[in-house]
């Protein structure tokens, strides 16, 4: 009689089953021979090699022949080994089920390579540990860009506080010379003022020779220049500081470009100079600060004659721009080179070899003018053809109208 507690096999069902199993072991197979970029292999509890894919050749240089029973420590560096890493790495995996890490591998030929992976445990149908499987990948090219990343992120954080304790410097420097220019220029016009008024007291005395007077007529004007100089040195300390005043009132920008000329008059005819005045735009109103604009032209008319040769030719001219009046200021002097004409505004540059010592001047004059320009809602810019070709600055400002 059969016993009918167990049932009977199906030969059909247990043959297609061992079908499918081996078709599932096919497939894993060609999976691991496949995976050419990873190292697989498999090993028993005592780390001998039991398993080793293609992958694991190309990357350690052992062929299956070779590394089948042998022991997978080898693919450690000495120090690892004598550290105990293998060991410690496999303990963690046979107790959490998976070790990864990175590091320093060898291959068979000595060199080295840095390594990631994982270590996992095997284990039967009851949990019992039967093995161990690792997969090793190649990491050396992305370490390599990482640290150039991580020393290019050093360097440029290092480079960003050098710069920012160099503008930190830079800015406590300049406020220490604003200060000392503020200090030095109210210290040096102070004692000016009497002395320009005890030579105009001496010049009222008529029995003086004629000799003592153009003596008088020149200690006036080195006291008025340096007067100049030291109220530019003020006003650069003012602009630095955003204290320049500007009052805002009707202008007619023509009768202030007539009196920056005729203020000019004695150093023009001096050189022997001419200068042409072609006022034409119609809408030459605006508001802003008389004083402060016969200062902008004043500086830029006195700039033609110091940089133009005797018998040199000065033209001053105005035209209607949309919303805006502009003026030129133009002359056959030395000019201007093109690779100085972006600094040409800035406080104490001055061009080199563009005229002789003499003509002095401490390079304020035209970073003064362009700031009130600025000032205005206006601009000056400068143009050369260069050397020996003359220069032409163009100031706009706003129209009234």
């Amino acid at each position: 009689m059969a016993d009918s507690s167990h049932p009977q096999e199906n030969p059909k069902e247990t043959k297609h089953s061992e079908a499918a199993l081996a078709a599932s072991e096919e497939h894993l197979r060609l999976v691991l021979e496949n995976a050419r970029e990873f190292a697989i292999f498999s090993m028993d509890l005592p780390r001998r090699v039991t398993s080793w894919n293609q992958g694991a050749q190309n990357l350690l240089g052992y062929s299956e022949a070779e590394i089948i029973g042998d022991w997978a420590d080898i693919i450690f560096t000495n120090e690892d080994r004598a550290l105990g890493v293998p060991n410690a790495e496999a303990q963690q995996a046979l107790a959490d089920g998976r070790a990864t890490g990175e590091g320093w591998r060898q291959r068979k030929d000595g060199s080295r390579f840095w390594g990631r992976g994982a270590m996992m445990a095997m284990r039967d149908s009851s949990g019992r540990a039967i093995g161990l499987v690792k997969i090793l990948r190649d990491e050396t090219a992305a370490r390599n860009t990482q640290e150039a990343l991580e020393k290019s992120r050093q360097e440029l954080m290092a480079a960003l506080q050098a710069a920012e304790h160099a503008r930190a410097e830079a800015e406590a420097a300049g406020q220490a010379k604003d200060r000392f220019l503020a200090m030095l220029s109210h210290e040096l016009r102070t004692p000016l003022t009497p002395v320009l008024m005890g030579v105009r007291i001496l010049q009222l005395n008529h029995d003086l020779p004629p000799s003592a007077l153009e003596a008088l007529e020149m200690i006036a004007r080195n006291v008025q220049l340096e007067a100049r100089f030291i109220d530019d040195l003020l006003d650069i300390s003012r602009l630095r500081h955003g204290k320049l005043e500007i009052a805002k009132e009707p202008v007619d920008i023509h009768e202030v470009i007539r009196s920056a000329i005729e203020i000019s008059r004695s150093e023009l005819e001096e050189k022997r100079q001419t200068i042409d005045v072609r006022l034409e735009a119609s809408n030459h109103q605006c508001v802003g600060d008389s004083i402060r604009l016969q200062q902008v032209f004043w500086n830029l008319v006195k700039n033609a004659s110091k940089f133009t040769g005797e018998t040199g030719r000065i033209r001053v001219s105005s035209h209607d721009e949309p919303g805006m009046i502009a003026v030129e200021i133009s002359d056959n002097g030395v000019g201007i080179r093109t690779e100085s004409l972006a600094r040409i505004f800035d406080a104490f540059a001055q061009e080199a070899d563009s005229a002789p010592r003499k003509t002095g001047g401490l390079g304020l004059g035209l970073a003064i003018a362009r700031a009130v320009a600025q000032a205005h809602g206006g601009d000056i810019a400068a143009a050369s053809a260069g050397l020996n070709e003359g220069s032409t600055f163009i100031v706009t400002l706003p129209s009234a109208r």
